[in-house]
């Protein structure tokens, strides 16, 4: 349940719960016996992807049948619209950590799945102390049912994890070789939390996704969600930030522009700059959908 509340934003006395206490987000219970003191991430080297070209997929609206098999309802509305200030918030924060003299490396445009994720594994290549991805998340309803099914009928958790992992993914860029207006088309474009669990990031420090709902999954006993936190905690990541709802493009683009200042000034720490940035969005005269459903996984 604590997974789907963000707790540090909830009113408490004449402020928020988070202003009283410092709240920290696990993701697994046994985390509670290692806690420690949390540093500055040391970031030498970050992957930026954004400004993604989403204008193949609304050109295939037509094709009614493929909607209604893979994109859920509200994606069904107009598929992946545009995130037009994706490039505003791409560009403002590569500005920020080259002005720090860290290696930063823009994935725009057209972001292929396959070579993203050579570019995440390339030996030859340093690997990413800091991912962020601004993109549109999807939710395949149709492992959504098959899980429900599997884990009534066989109460098998290995099985639970394996579809779990792959009901939700990251919107890409679809494969040009793949039949347009297919199942193949889509599926290319879609990195989901299983392929991101199979990845080494060990050496990253920081993950953090701009994207709608990037915090949902599915809940299993006294597991927690199983999505992309998980699947990044699964492949090494120390910290990973999602959201826990809906997101608007403007307003999310502000909302990062202040976090990433506030995490690279001197001594602040990821959590230290979660709270500066939703504070200051407060300042700003925002309503708290527009900045609580942001939560860091430590």
């Amino acid at each position: 349940m604590f997974g789907n509340i963000n707790l540090s934003s909830m009113a408490y006395k004449d402020k928020t719960f988070g202003d009283y206490f410092d709240v920290v987000n696990f993701l697994f219970a046994r985390n509670l016996l290692s806690v420690k003191k949390v540093d500055t991430p040391h970031i030498n080297n970050a992957f930026l992807v954004g400004n993604l070209d989403f204008t193949i997929f609304n050109n295939n609206q037509s094709d009614t049948s493929l909607l209604e098999q893979n994109v859920n309802k509200q994606a069904r509305k107009s598929l992946y619209p545009p995130l037009n200030n994706s490039a505003d918030e791409i560009d403002f924060i590569s500005k920020n950590l080259r002005s720090k003299n860290i290696e930063t490396n823009v994935f725009d445009k057209i972001v292929f799945k396959e070579d993203l994720m050579k570019k995440l594994q390339d030996e030859n290549r340093k690997k990413p102390d800091l991912i962020h991805i601004a993109t549109h998340t999807h939710f395949d309803t149709s492992l959504l049912l098959k899980h429900s099914i599997e884990l009534n009928r066989f109460n098998n958790n290995y099985l639970e994890e394996d579809i779990s992992l792959k009901i939700s993914s990251l919107v890409l860029s679809p494969d040009e070789k793949s039949e347009p207006h297919t199942d193949q088309n889509l599926s290319s474009c879609l990195l989901s939390s299983f392929d991101i669990s199979k990845l080494n990031l060990e050496s990253t420090k920081l993950v953090i996704l701009s994207a709608c709902y990037s915090g949902y999954g599915i809940q299993s006993g006294t597991e927690n969600t199983y999505g992309f936190t998980r699947a990044f905690t699964i492949a090494g990541a120390d910290k990973v930030m999602i959201s826990l709802w809906n997101l608007y493009d403007y307003p999310t683009t502000e909302f990062m522009k202040h976090y990433y200042t506030f995490l690279f000034t001197d001594n602040i720490n990821p959590r230290e700059a979660l709270k500066m940035a939703q504070n200051q969005m407060k300042k700003d005269k925002y309503e708290p959908y527009y900045w609580a459903g942001f939560v860091l996984y430590e």
